[in-house]
């Protein structure tokens, strides 16, 4: 967020996913203005309005948050909205973080309680959203999973990075399962079956950030623009007339280096990436993935090493992702056929990198 983020370890840096559409690709600061096409009988025409840029940027969730909207004239400067973005992203982080022993989850997920307990309308729908990802992914997607990435040195206990016992393994599995957590929406509510479930929306709240965002923009009547949390990318409208935005995903790499992979022009579209190639660590020579699978309760072990997701709505387009990875290169791809998603995943094999692509993701990208 803008102001000195709760702590995040590098399972939350989401930016370094895959996706460096802002940093590469930006859009023209400068005025942008076009002319309509004049009419036959050569009449003067009116030129359209001009317009600017409006950028925001800072710290946000333990990574970064970009904003570029183009703003037409007669409304630039667009007053208070870099204050708004900063107001909502602290307000945001207050009811999801599970760094800030104050906020909304981590009071949910420190009370013993099986009843009803409140809570605020933004966590009940995301939390409502999640377990509709769950039932869809057959528990691919579990926000409930935080036990077993702590036990797996992911979380932010930042317990010494070593393989958990079988026996703490099963422990740790008896407060895990999405099957365990209720939400009512109206009033705002949840309730854990078991005392010692706790919720992460770790893997889906960026994006969800960024759809809430948005309604910031609209409410000022901006109609284009690119809003970036974390790496997960809402894109509404063009970036001027008949040009699309552009997007770049990152090349997989050990070493930290950044290359791009692909670069794609989109509209009115959420893009979202997770890849298993920065946040891991190595014990007796085997390399452990910062992404568990609910269903083994230990990290993935797979060749699929980053998968970019293009639909409507970033929270959905973020879970999505966390989903696929888990799932891995054969399942996750038959399931994105099976269920018409815009997928793009990249593979290691031993002759290096190999491209999955989905009929809708090049339907989504092609001839922009």
């Amino acid at each position: 967020m803008s102001t000195s983020p709760t702590p995040v370890p590098p399972s939350m840096t989401r930016l370094l996913r895959g996706l460096l559409a802002l940093a590469l690709i930006p859009i023209c600061g400068l005025a942008i203005g076009y002319l309509t096409t004049g009419p036959k009988n050569d009449q003067p025409v009116e030129p359209m309005e001009s317009t600017k840029t409006f950028f925001a940027n800072g710290l946000a969730m333990g990574s970064t948050y970009q904003v570029k909207a183009v703003v037409p004239e007669s409304l630039f400067p667009v007053d208070g909205l870099d204050t708004d973005i900063v107001k909502f992203l602290k307000a945001f982080n207050k009811k999801f973080s599970t760094y800030d022993p104050e906020s909304e989850v981590s009071k949910f997920n420190a009370s013993p309680s099986t009843d009803w307990i409140d809570v605020s309308a933004e966590i009940a729908e995301l939390t409502s959203i999640s377990l509709e990802l769950s039932a869809k992914t057959k528990g691919s997607f579990d926000i409930t999973v935080g036990p077993l990435v702590d036990l797996w040195s992911f979380g932010p206990d930042r317990r010494p990075r070593k393989v958990p016992t079988d026996e703490e393994i099963a422990k740790a599995r008896e407060s895990v399962g999405y099957q365990k957590l209720e939400v009512r929406l109206d009033p705002p509510a949840l309730r854990k079956s078991v005392s010692g479930l706790r919720i992460d929306f770790n893997s889906i709240a960026p994006g969800y950030a960024a759809d809430l965002m948005s309604k910031l923009l609209e409410e000022r009547k901006l109609e284009n623009y690119l809003i970036d949390v974390g790496g997960e990318i809402k894109i509404q409208g063009e970036k001027k007339p008949g040009s699309f935005w552009t997007i770049a995903i990152e090349k997989p790499s050990d070493d930290g280096s950044s290359h791009i992979q692909r670069v794609m022009k989109v509209k009115d579209i959420c893009v979202a990436t997770s890849g298993d190639y920065r946040n891991y660590f190595e014990a007796e020579g085997v390399r452990y993935s910062h992404t568990i699978d609910p269903a083994t309760a230990r990290p993935i072990d797979h060749r699929l090493t980053s998968v970019t997701v293009l639909t409507e709505g970033c929270g959905v387009a973020d879970g999505t992702a966390t989903a696929l990875m888990v799932m891995g290169p054969d399942r996750g791809y038959d399931w994105a056929i099976d269920t018409g998603l815009a997928v793009y995943m990249i593979v290691k094999t031993n002759a290096g990198f190999e491209e999955r692509i989905t009929p809708r993701f090049t339907e989504l990208t092609q001839d922009k």
